[in-house]
């Protein structure tokens, strides 16, 4: 709203063209330009401005590289071209881990149901899913050494 009232106010006073389809001024918002009288940047103000945005992915980088060895995961490579096999590896080992556990928790939760719930239809789904999961911990084994 405020922005609307500063757009008129500065219709009014520069004198915007009417648009002849809407019948009111052309350029009801407050457009972010260089007018007149006012200053642009300093050298000084530009270096700064570009130091506190390097300090910014400084501490971004810095997060993310935490966040990666909380995870147990190894950096990747500075050069992009050479592939991360040493840290894809560390991801597929945990992701064998994770799916280890849920398949052994799967199991026991199975085995801890009644016979007339493992023999009803909830059951044969619940074991179907499980035999999926075994499936994906099958081939996680095949892509870990």
């Amino acid at each position: 709203m405020a922005r609307i009232a500063e757009g008129a106010l500065r219709n009014a006073l520069l004198g915007s063209p009417t648009d002849p389809v809407l019948g009111r001024k052309a350029f009801p918002y407050v457009r972010y330009v260089t007018r007149k009288g006012e200053v642009m940047l300093t050298e000084k103000q530009r270096e700064q401005t570009a130091a506190r945005q390097q300090r910014f992915r400084e501490r971004q980088q810095e997060a993310r590289r935490a966040e990666q060895a909380a995870k147990g995961l190894p950096a990747l490579p500075s050069i992009v071209t050479i592939p991360g096999h040493p840290r894809w590896q560390a991801a597929l080992l945990s992701a064998q881990a994770l799916v280890t556990q849920v398949q052994e928790e799967m199991a026991a939760y199975y085995d801890a149901r009644s016979e007339a719930w493992q023999q009803s239809d909830s059951g044969t789904e619940f074991q179907e899913r499980q035999e999926a999961v075994e499936a994906v911990l099958a081939s996680l084994t095949e892509l870990t050494p």
